[in-house]
């Protein structure tokens, strides 16, 4: 594999221009295609203190789950998506029984990774 170092250049230089703007104001395309990311998503990848770059690698992380926009949960909302008592996520999390994202404090958790394992563990959860 050969790099070019101008070409390394220009993608730090795009990343820094990329994450010199505010989130909410990034309008987000795929082949064209105006990407519609939501208020509330870009509110709870905030608290994460991750830069717009790591937004887009965590939101449209597209390859690994078959062309799917990547959606992030918080506890709350996996509570309810999945019908359980918030503490018995914590349980899962703290014995690394479910998928999930940490950083800098916060627990997120993947919608499609979770759909996964709700697959491969149905029946321990009837």
């Amino acid at each position: 594999m050969q790099v070019a170092i101008e070409e390394i250049r220009d993608i730090l230089a795009r990343k820094s221009n990329i994450n010199r703007f505010p989130l909410e104001q990034i309008e987000w395309f795929e082949n064209g295609i105006r990407i519609n990311v939501s208020k509330e998503e870009i509110a709870e990848f905030k608290y994460t203190g991750l830069s717009n770059i790591d937004f887009a690698l965590y939101y449209f992380d597209v390859e690994k789950k078959g062309g799917k926009v990547r959606k992030l949960m918080s506890v709350k909302k996996l509570s309810v998506y999945l019908q359980i008592k918030i503490g018995t996520i914590y349980n899962l999390v703290r014995n690394n029984k479910i998928p999930y994202l940490k950083g800098y404090g916060a627990i997120k958790f993947d919608e499609y990774e979770i759909n996964e394992w709700l697959r491969r563990h149905r029946t321990e959860l009837s």
